[in-house]
């Protein structure tokens, strides 16, 4: 999402037609995707982009907020330009993917609203568009966070609402009756009210009223019993036995309802949370010229397990750009997108970062990095040497002209191989050893020859299933083409 509309221009046929047809002999050495074959290989809502693929529905143009459940059985898939979630199902043996018909295979909204798939299942608390969710442990619970964005004229805030639904032993998603099975920041249907989690506003360039936040997120951690959803601030929200959700902590850019302050931030991810819940990693967007122009860093919040309560005062910030209270990395760009940080093992941490300006294309002298920091037991972040992987040339990384706006990072459980969606409609994979050293190892093209036709589009989100057998590629262009490749990751 950090490259240029010409830049996302790499067609999407290609890279879906490779998910159909297997990979030459040639291709299986270590660290090459090799594209699933047969029925299931990949799923797409348009089959005139991705001939060949499954049809489905529900997930447009992904966002980059979806989550695989621990169970590796359910790909969850928010729109992200509307109120759809999609359930994929994936066949945990061989990876292939398939959505059931009816109600079963999706979710939307309740409220009227001409982008909703009237074959899904309705669920109170979404609002105009699903961002993210995120899966209890063992796939119990399903949390699917939405908000509004442009922000409605006169509004003095954006709407951001939490579904809740629990899956029964049958697979079955059921959403508890009143409050407890939603939570908002204004009054919706009978969801919990929690002021703090609805998103403030600009007036960007072009007289739009849009929030800093790319969009909202949601993690858990203890289990399913703190819930986190980020945005305009990071708010802990916990059940109350027989009274619905409540806030039980938050902080943000201000102390505005109830929120402890932390510079440097405007906006708060959700963070991406150690084992023991400890510590989170999150991205803090900071103030810009406008919300497509604000840089970003790289933070670590402290968390008390015992109470959930996260600590104001942010553990560690680095930063590309000069920030208040962040220390510089000039590894790092100036953005760092939402799902361009992922946390590996007990202590290693990559970031994924790209200039901020929407105006600057890809190219050779572009600054786009994958850069590695090492996580310590009191929760600060400190660059690892050689720990880098740079479009350009940069001290420290090693130089790979392929790698163009990193908006995903998907790891390996073993922690050995990184792939990178590219904004160019590329994937790169890496290969990290055990000081976190990066190397690059292969690059394959979105587009390559024959069928390089259709709308623009590029890779959003990489998710990578623990066993690191597949990869799982979500793309989507300007209009309601999102699709879904499977590949094995050698």
């Amino acid at each position: 999402m950090l490259a240029t509309a010409p830049a996302r221009a790499a067609a999407l046929g290609v890279l879906l037609l490779l998910a159909a047809v297997p990979a030459p002999a040639s291709a299986a050495r270590p660290g090459v995707l090799e594209p699933l074959a047969g029925p299931g290989a990949c799923i797409t809502v348009d089959p005139a982009v991705a001939p060949g693929c499954r049809v489905g529905r529900g997930f447009g143009n992904p966002s980059g907020g979806a989550a695989l459940s621990p169970l590796r059985d359910v790909l969850a898939v928010p729109q992200g330009t509307g109120p759809d979630v999609a359930l994929v199902r994936r066949d945990t043996w061989l990876g292939r993917l398939r959505q059931a018909a009816g109600p079963s295979g999706c979710l939307t909204t309740t409220r009227d609203d001409p982008r909703r798939t009237t074959s899904c299942r309705p669920v109170r608390g979404i609002a105009a568009t699903a961002e993210a969710v995120a899966w209890g442990p063992r796939g119990r619970t399903l949390f699917v966070v939405s908000d509004t964005e442009p922000i409605p004229e006169g509004a003095a805030s954006g709407l951001v609402a939490l579904a809740v639904l629990e899956r029964a032993p049958d697979g079955a998603l059921r959403q508890p009756d009143g409050p407890a099975g939603c939570v908002a920041s204004a009054p919706l249907e009978d969801c919990a009210v929690v002021p703090s989690l609805g998103r403030r506003f600009v007036v960007n360039p072009y007289g739009i009223r849009q929030s800093y936040a790319p969009t909202a997120s949601v993690s858990l951690a203890s289990g399913d019993r703190d819930v986190y959803v980020g945005g305009s601030s990071l708010t802990l929200l916990r059940r109350a036995p027989g009274a619905g959700w409540r806030a039980a902590g938050c902080v943000g850019p201000t102390a505005a309802d109830g929120c402890a302050a932390a510079a440097p931030a405007v906006d708060l991810s959700a963070p991406r949370w150690t084992a023991g819940g400890r510590v989170g990693i999150a991205v803090a967007v900071a103030e810009g010229p406008s919300p497509v122009d604000s840089p970003s860093a790289v933070v670590s919040v402290r968390r008390d397990p015992a109470t959930g309560a996260l600590s104001p005062a942010l553990a560690s910030c680095w930063a590309g750009p000069a920030l208040p209270g962040c220390r510089r990395d000039r590894r790092l760009s100036s953005s760092v997108p939402g799902d361009g940080v992922a946390l590996t093992g007990r202590a290693s941490v990559l970031v994924g970062s790209a200039p901020t300006s929407y105006g600057l294309p890809p190219g050779p002298d572009v600054p786009f990095s994958v850069a590695a920091l090492r996580l310590g037991d009191d929760g600060a972040l400190r660059p690892v040497a050689h720990g880098c992987v740079s479009s350009t040339a940069r001290r420290g990384c090693v130089r790979d002209r392929r790698l163009s706006g990193p908006s995903s990072l998907g790891v390996s459980a073993s922690g050995r191989r990184v792939v990178v969606a590219s904004g160019d409609g590329a994937l790169v994979v890496l290969r990290r050893d055990g000081r976190d050293r990066l190397r690059p190892l292969v690059h394959r093209a979105a587009c390559s020859g024959r069928g390089c036709r259709g709308p623009w589009a590029w890779p959003q989100q990489v998710l990578v299933p623990g066993g690191d057998r597949n990869a799982y590629v979500l793309s989507s262009s300007t209009a309601d083409t999102g699709t879904i490749a499977g590949f094995r990751l050698r």
